[in-house]
């Protein structure tokens, strides 16, 4: 091979050097960092919590969020249209009134379940506190929402990619009110953007930048033993914190475990109690 020379005119120079200046502040501004998580991993979370691995770890997300913001968003999970033709991705809309009062739960400890919206359209609970089997129970239909969008996301039954289809074809002239509603577009402001990948035992680590300015980007790979996450914010950002979201994480995964420990075990003995008074009857 040989070299080509190139001849640049002030212009092209004055360019380069803008757009270089610019990258490096954009490189500078990101505030990127690992967790390796090595409490548990996918082991225990399907042999003993004999729950979903990544609904699992999406709920524990959206918990560490609670904890650093203190207010829920919109959740983008990636999900793989790979069994179609030409498919690539689907959006998991992974927060939900269930996952909402899975994690108010987990937050508040003196909150009435009657408070949680969930429990609103449920009958009224034997507790008057969310107690560790009462979370566990808010955790279960929480996952089972998850997965339920999950599979309707990876077989074609998603709404965002159809939605952004419909306006990306739309004349200058024509309308649709829904692409004007503010809540719509609240609800695609995807400030902790998510995605997971299959195997974490392998890989060293992953990682995107947050869409938003005031969000997180996190990419994360779930091993047997080990739980890895790649999370970036903004260092111009006064309200995120890599630094602190792995803490809140952490903190979310070590609360989660011990509450589906203790969760279970106090739902066995609700289960024993109730047999008791059966067979006294």
């Amino acid at each position: 091979w040989r070299q080509l020379q190139w001849n640049l005119d002030h212009h092209i120079i004055a360019e380069c050097q803008r757009v270089a200046q610019e990258a490096k502040a954009i490189v500078d501004d990101s505030d990127d960092s690992q967790l390796w998580f090595e409490d548990y991993g996918v082991g225990w979370i399907r042999g003993t919590a004999k729950l979903s691995p990544d609904a699992f770890i999406q709920m524990a997300l959206q918990l560490a969020w609670m904890k650093d913001q203190r207010k829920p968003t919109a959740v983008y999970e990636t999900a793989s249209t790979r069994m179609f033709l030409h498919g690539r991705t689907e959006v998991i809309r992974s927060f939900s009134k269930e996952s909402l009062a899975f994690i108010r739960a987990m937050d508040d400890e003196t909150a009435t379940v009657s408070e949680l919206p969930f429990f609103q359209t449920k009958k009224r609970s034997v507790f008057t506190t969310p107690q560790q089997g009462e979370r566990l129970q808010l955790l279960i239909e929480a996952i089972k929402a998850h997965n339920t969008y999950t599979r309707e996301a990876s077989s074609g039954s998603g709404i965002d990619r159809h939605l952004m289809a419909l306006r990306l074809v739309m004349k200058p002239s024509e309308r649709a009110e829904i692409f004007e509603d503010e809540l719509f577009s609240r609800s695609q402001e995807w400030k902790l953007s998510t995605s997971g990948l299959s195997s974490g035992d392998r890989f060293i680590g992953t990682g995107f930048g947050t869409p938003y300015p005031d969000g997180y980007g996190i990419n994360y790979l779930a091993g047997s033993k080990i739980l890895k996450f790649g999370i970036e914010s903004k260092h111009s950002c006064q309200t995120t914190s890599t630094q602190a979201f792995k803490r809140a994480l952490v903190q979310s995964l070590r609360e989660i475990k011990s509450m589906c420990e203790e969760g279970y075990f106090e739902l066995s003995k609700a289960v024993q109690t109730e047999e008791q008074v059966q067979a006294r009857l």
